[in-house]
């Protein structure tokens, strides 16, 4: 229904596919395969819900953005006008009353604007920034500039002036391996590296064909798709060392500290039973995708792969 192909230019996969008679060529915004292979099967299962009937493309909608969003979205999304905090502090001294602050208040009001805007920098959208720790995407929270407020202003204290208790900073951890991310044991990444982003964002997510949640990380320069799950739990709970990632309750979406930990490679029962085998290897031979199984039977794409090429499950279950 779908096949994808590689760019040899710039590395990235690109789809094609037809729909109502007409012929479709996009960019999967990715270079590596496993997540292009991803992508396809559920751009696949989307054009078979509309071949189905089970979804209706709506008129005028655009066909890529319907397909690209499993149907949630029929246009490119539009950033709202957003004002910075240059802007929001500008208009705020220009528009006070006379008199409504003494002159030493003002003084301390700008040496506080002068360092939020020395690590928040002025260009950050005054709409993201937020006290709450569940942030949507993109959002800045205000303990991670209180942290590094902390650092960086401690070296400047003078020996008379009073002693301060340290601001509480959130519980986040670096990500050793990828320089300016750091991880949240609520379940997201902030990143300080400028790339037409404020200092402090929060990085976006995206899920493979299994359910899985990964984030895209620059890491030697190069962008890789990382698994949130696996990041969180490394550096709250320290590296995998042969183990699995295990999501308590079963939900893959679900990416905080609370509800993960490390499990033993076979620890635990198979997920499939022979039963369910079966099944998938005659699906498999009526040429159903194998992300349409793995969706169905809760387990990755690499598992059902690896049925139908008798790299698992290959004794004690007949192949009828």
């Amino acid at each position: 229904m779908a096949s994808i192909h590689r760019d040899p230019s710039s590395g990235v996969y690109r789809i094609m596919f037809r729909l109502g008679g007409r012929q479709y060529h996009r960019s999967l915004k990715t270079t590596d395969l496993r997540e292009a292979e991803a992508l396809k099967g559920r751009i696949e299962y989307t054009l078979r819900d509309i071949d189905l009937e089970r979804k209706v493309l709506p008129p005028g909608a655009d066909v890529w953005q319907f397909l690209w969003t499993d149907g949630q979205r029929t246009k490119k999304a539009v950033a709202p006008d957003a004002i910075t905090l240059d802007q929001l502090f500008t208009r705020y001294e220009e528009e006070m009353p006379p008199g409504t602050q003494e002159a030493n208040s003002l003084d301390t009001f700008r040496l506080h604007k002068k360092h939020l805007l020395g690590i928040l920098k002025g260009r950050t959208a005054a709409q993201s920034v937020s006290t709450n720790s569940s942030l949507p995407d993109g959002a800045v929270e205000v303990p991670f500039f209180a942290g590094r407020r902390t650092a960086w202003g401690t070296c400047r204290r003078s020996p008379s002036s009073p002693r301060r208790e340290p601001m509480t900073s959130p519980p986040l951890k670096p990500i050793r391996f990828a320089r300016g991310y750091f991880v949240s044991p609520n379940g997201y990444v902030l990143s300080n590296v400028s790339r037409g982003f404020p200092p402090g964002h929060r990085v976006g997510t995206f899920r493979s064909a299994d359910g899985t949640v990964y984030v895209r990380l620059y890491v030697g320069g190069r962008r890789r798709a990382l698994s949130l799950a696996r990041l969180v739990l490394t550096a709250f709970a320290g590296p995998p060392r042969g183990r699995v990632v295990e999501h308590v309750g079963g939900d893959k979406g679900d990416c905080r500290l609370a509800r993960l930990r490390w499990r033993r490679r076979g620890s635990a029962a198979a997920v499939l039973s022979p039963a369910a085998v079966r099944a998938v290897r005659r699906r498999l031979k009526a040429g159903v995708p194998p992300a349409r199984l793995a969706a169905d039977h809760g387990v990755s794409v690499h598992t059902i792969r690896d049925i139908r090429d008798g790299k698992t499950w290959r004794k004690g279950v007949s192949r009828a």
